[in-house]
């Protein structure tokens, strides 16, 4: 089978890759901290309890963003190889992970905004925003996974 690079050119090739890289960057911008020059992998910070929650569902998009991209490069359009409808229900699920993620980080962001803490407002500010958008890209490709494949 061969790659096709042309295919990242395509409406689905580009929003795969978007949130593919996206929810990359959440998860970096969230769990990887970098202090005195030392990089540090916290799952558990001090009173932000959620992130044992967020960080593996942000994971689970970002296999099945990878997943999608694959299959894209491939020549393999998921909604055709695995069926519209596994699709829409794979696209709903990170959809669903993506608005709880989105809200824990809006949460915290106020939390920590309020907290005055500066080690992690900006980390949840840009993790809320990239998370957001990301929700964004998986809308659209719901719709047009139902509308035109």
């Amino acid at each position: 089978m061969t790659i096709r690079w042309q295919n990242i050119g395509t409406l689905s090739g580009i929003f795969t890759l978007a949130s593919m890289c996206l929810t990359f960057a959440t998860m970096v911008t969230i769990t990887l901290f970098s202090v005195d020059g030392n990089l540090y992998f916290i799952v558990y910070p001090d009173r932000y309890g959620w992130q044992i929650l967020y960080a593996p569902m942000l994971f689970v998009v970002f296999v099945w963003s990878t997943i999608l991209f694959v299959g894209v490069i491939m020549g393999n359009e998921m909604a055709g190889r695995i069926g519209k409808l596994k699709c829409l229900i794979g696209n709903g699920i990170a959809i669903a992970l993506l608005i709880v993620t989105g809200v824990l980080l809006v949460n915290y962001s106020s939390k920590a905004s309020r907290w005055s803490d500066g080690r992690f407002k900006t980390r949840f500010i840009f993790g809320c925003i990239f998370s957001w958008i990301t929700f964004l890209l998986y809308l659209a490709e719901f719709v047009v996974t139902l509308v035109w494949k």
